[in-house]
């Protein structure tokens, strides 16, 4: 029988290399958002270079709600890490030792880590929809998905440019079909690509479902888009700052498994452990990580409502 420091050596040999450890962040953050590390304790401060009576940094929460912190006469705005985790998965020892599916440990590591880039890309979403201080365009009766990104566009392009569509699937999919649909009326050729190319707009769609604690939730409703200028001459640098923190020393007293970038942690528990008040010989693993989401310069982004013109 294997004893505890075997079983955990075993465990990680099955649970193998961390995923996708190229990637620090979602494409949807790497696109629209400065990408920033905090070591283990370290303050982070944003500075609000916008030349204002009043300078405001709006900090996203883990729920997508949006905070309007006021800068100091310096203009420097200390954030608030939120800190996630995901739930306790477990799998009982003599059942992953003795099976033919040594990759299920692996898939449950892949799984947690696919849980946490969806609460990200959800809080990045839902904080600038839920941003009062971000100017909503609404598609009207009469109007297509042409006419809705053109004035969009319009009321952007003298703050930013290098545009990045954020785009739920419908939108997407009126986009692809625009010039098939609309054919038969055409006077003249006109192709909603072709102006978004024209535009320096790059299309990222925004899919998939995520769990919080209001439950199932989509990333995007499939009929809305955000536009974002990431070039803005209001301040240098992308709109939006997405910082993760570091662990340090806490993680190997946390029995933890770190990704590439020592940014995420997957915990796992010792055997035997609790499950349902009973003592079980079963180890289990959860995910921890803290982040920090802000908008820095609302003016180039816009949110956009085209449920009328699909």
């Amino acid at each position: 029988m294997l004893n505890t420091n075997e079983k955990l050596l075993e465990i990680a040999k099955l649970i193998g290399d961390p995923i996708d450890p190229n990637l620090p962040a979602p494409v949807e953050l790497q696109k629209v958002a400065n990408l920033e590390v905090a070591e283990p304790g370290e303050h982070v401060y944003v500075y609000d270079g916008e030349d204002q009576d009043v300078d405001e940094v709006y900090q996203i929460n883990a729920n997508g709600t949006v905070n309007t912190v006021q800068a100091t006469l310096l203009g420097d705005v200390e954030l608030n890490f939120t800190g996630y985790n995901t739930p306790l998965k477990y799998i009982r020892v003599d059942q992953i030792l003795n099976s033919p599916d040594q990759g299920k440990l692996g898939r449950i590591k892949a799984s947690l880590t696919r849980s946490f880039d969806k609460l990200e890309v959800n809080a990045l979403i839902s904080g600038i929809m839920n941003a009062a201080a971000i100017e909503e365009v609404v598609g009207q009766t009469g109007e297509d998905i042409y006419d809705v990104l053109a004035k969009t566009i319009a009321k952007i392009e003298n703050y930013g440019d290098q545009y990045v569509l954020l785009a739920g699937s419908k939108v997407v999919q009126t986009i692809d079909l625009f010039s098939k649909v609309k054919a038969g009326t055409f006077n003249y050729k006109v192709s909603v690509k072709d102006y978004l190319k024209s535009k320096g707009v790059e299309v990222v769609k925004v899919f998939g479902q995520v769990k919080t604690d209001a439950g199932v939730v989509e990333l995007m409703e499939d009929d809305k888009a955000i536009l974002v200028a990431k070039n803005s001459r209001i301040a240098n640098g992308n709109p939006i700052v997405f910082v993760r923190r570091k662990f340090g020393n806490i993680a190997s007293d946390m029995g933890a498994d770190l990704d590439a970038q020592k940014q995420r942690a997957i915990v796992f528990t010792q055997a035997p452990m609790q499950t349902t008040d009973t003592n079980t010989m079963a180890y289990g693993l959860f995910g921890v990580e803290q982040v920090v989401l802000a908008i820095l310069n609302p003016r180039v982004i816009k949110k956009i409502d085209c449920s009328a013109v699909l």
